[in-house]
């Protein structure tokens, strides 16, 4: 005789993530691992900070009520020498609030008149092109010593 188990709302989250995707150690999908690992491979030169929270637009008061701040967090943040060269976002899909997001930090960097290259590559040849990307933003700053021009 079969019995019905009755499974709580809390179980149910745990049992299933939002996109369905399967963690792969500290990384949140199988494609967001193997990015690391390419990633990491094509570029020995640079650092890469994994899951940095950027702030978009910082917490304030209105009407006496105070405003949460609203955050990033991309997968990988790219810097070479200490600066910041790109930030990339592996997506299996792009959601709304994620092309919002992306599009407040494409803005806030044109403000701050800060060349970085943002991207959230969707499929694998998008990735590839990424890494290739950010491989000729680090070869133009070799050859100007360090500096955007």
């Amino acid at each position: 005789m079969w019995m019905r188990v009755r499974i709580t709302h809390w179980e149910q989250k745990k049992m299933i993530n939002k996109y369905r995707n399967k963690k792969v150690g500290s990384h949140d999908s199988k494609a967001e691992s193997r990015f690391s690992k390419v990633l990491r491979m094509a570029l020995p030169e640079c650092s890469i900070v994994e899951k940095e929270t950027i702030e978009l637009i910082p917490k304030f008061k209105s009407n006496g009520q105070t405003i949460r701040s609203a955050k990033l967090i991309p997968d990988f943040t790219i810097y070479y020498k200490g600066e910041a060269i790109a930030i990339i976002d592996v997506k299996g899909f792009q959601t709304d609030k994620s092309k919002l997001q992306f599009k407040l930090l494409r803005y806030l960097m044109h403000i701050a008149n800060n060349p970085i290259y943002i991207d959230t590559p969707v499929t694998a040849a998008d990735r590839l092109k990424a890494i290739a990307t950010i491989k000729e933003i680090v070869t133009l700053l070799k050859k100007n010593n360090g500096k955007a021009s």
